[in-house]
């Protein structure tokens, strides 16, 4: 499987002018995005993760050709943006936000709008299946401003796929929306994917990316800490599964004795390492003769892998 998206090395400066005292002003350069190499395969879903101005956006800016890179080398769809960003554009599909939405305009106008300017060939057809496919058939001729703010991001993303790429670039997709329009739209994402369509998504949400996102990278002050399979990234980091015991507030010194561990509110926290680990509190915590209320195993999430590279760059 080939690599639609391919980025070696790219480094993107900013100038800034820090005022100090009359006359005198300071540059100062700020490094948005820090020699950062990845790359993705076609019909994958790759997650850049990381807080607010981590660099993601100024990623996905240069893999649009919104911006330039100050070095390095970024290809999409097999070309250069620098060198052919007129191709580039032509195969890829961006989503920022709800930006490059005419709110005054009906969401049937706006989808003509960009469908003419790609050229789209049938773009009524092509509309009416896309609007069917989001759920907006039944308001496409209203005006955009009296959208909710779901249907405002499902035009977005109806808007960058109006001329079919190959390639979507989408920044914070659900962000504002609410759990149900969130859902929904992760649900329209994934089945994106399964028709081919490679996506580049930034997202803060780590539920999120490990529920779509075949790879993930994990962004930090500019640089790339972490990337890789979604599914092995968990054995990346010295976290171990955690047991958790809940059980009757009589029982209190019973488990604690049993495990060696203080309890917080009738509920203890153990970590453990291996199944033989686990029958052995398991064990103990029978022969104690406990009241137990409840048992649950937690294992390390993409959360916890996150906070530990943002902790430990």
């Amino acid at each position: 499987m080939r690599e639609t998206i391919v980025i070696n090395r790219l480094t993107r400066e900013f100038e800034e002018n820090a005022r100090r005292f009359f006359p005198r002003k300071k540059t100062r350069i700020i490094r948005a995005v820090d020699d950062v190499s990845l790359s993705v395969k076609k019909g994958e879903i790759y997650g850049l993760l990381g807080p607010n101005g981590s660099g993601k956006t100024t990623t996905t800016k240069i893999l649009s050709t919104l911006l330039t890179p100050t070095s390095g080398e970024v290809n999409v769809a097999g070309y250069d943006v620098l060198k052919q960003p007129q191709e580039v554009r032509k195969n890829i599909g961006v989503m920022l936000g709800q930006q490059l939405i005419y709110h005054r305009l009906s969401g049937r106008d706006n989808l003509m709008l960009y469908g003419d300017l790609y050229g789209v060939e049938d773009v009524g057809e092509r509309i009416e299946e896309l609007a069917g496919f989001f759920g907006l058939s039944e308001r496409l001729d209203s005006l955009v401003e009296t959208y909710s703010t779901g249907m405002k991001c499902r035009l977005a993303v109806v808007r960058a796929l109006i001329h079919d790429p190959p390639v979507l670039l989408l920044d914070e997709p659900t962000l504002g929306l609410d759990p149900q329009a969130a859902v929904k739209l992760r649900e329209q994402i994934k089945a994106l994917s399964k028709e081919g369509k490679t996506i580049f998504l930034c997202t803060h949400y780590m539920l999120e990316a490990e529920y779509l996102c075949d790879k993930v990278g994990i962004l930090s002050k500019g640089r790339l800490l972490f990337s890789g399979d979604t599914r092995h990234v968990v054995t990346q980091v010295p976290h171990s599964d955690v047991l958790e015991v809940r059980f009757t507030s009589q029982s209190k010194k019973t488990v604690e004795a049993a495990l060696g561990v203080r309890s917080i509110e009738d509920c203890v926290q153990i970590e453990f390492s291996g199944a033989q680990h686990l029958t052995s509190l398991l064990r103990k915590i029978a022969e104690s003769g406990a009241t137990v209320t409840s048992m649950n195993v937690k294992s390390p999430t993409l959360e916890d892998v996150f906070v530990y590279f943002a902790e430990n760059p």
